[in-house]
């Protein structure tokens, strides 16, 4: 797990933008992406439960308290640059993921760290 900030709330339409993971960070577990094909898999991987419709996002990954109707409105892998966003900057490889958040859980979500990638992988 790697809190990594969120780069920009829209308080009106309830969308917050964040980098979810980049290559070459070491998250809490010890754990490292080191090449952008295996982070670029992990972002497609996880858009297509989104399309399945499969709950993907929880709270302080506690999967017994999915959260309902978030929208995924953007979600890509940059390339090698060093961008800035929103007076933030995104290092090389990093995935960008952009949610619109209903109403009922925007409080909760506005008072959080960012975002955090939970998963598994084969070794």
């Amino acid at each position: 797990m790697i809190f990594l900030p969120i780069t920009k709330a829209q308080q009106q339409a309830h969308e917050i933008s964040g980098i979810v993971y980049a290559v070459g960070l070491t998250d809490l577990q010890g754990d490292c992406i080191q090449d952008p094909e295996v982070l670029r898999e992990a972002s497609w991987d996880f858009m297509e439960r989104v399309a399945a419709g499969e709950d993907v996002f929880n709270l302080n990954h506690d999967n017994s308290k999915p959260l309902r109707d978030i929208k995924v409105v953007e979600s890509y892998v940059t390339d090698g640059d060093i961008i800035q966003k929103n007076g933030v900057k995104i290092p090389p490889y990093s995935w960008i993921m952009t949610i619109r958040i209903p109403e009922k859980i925007w409080p909760t979500i506005q008072a959080s760290k960012g975002f955090s990638m939970e998963g598994t992988a084969e070794a």
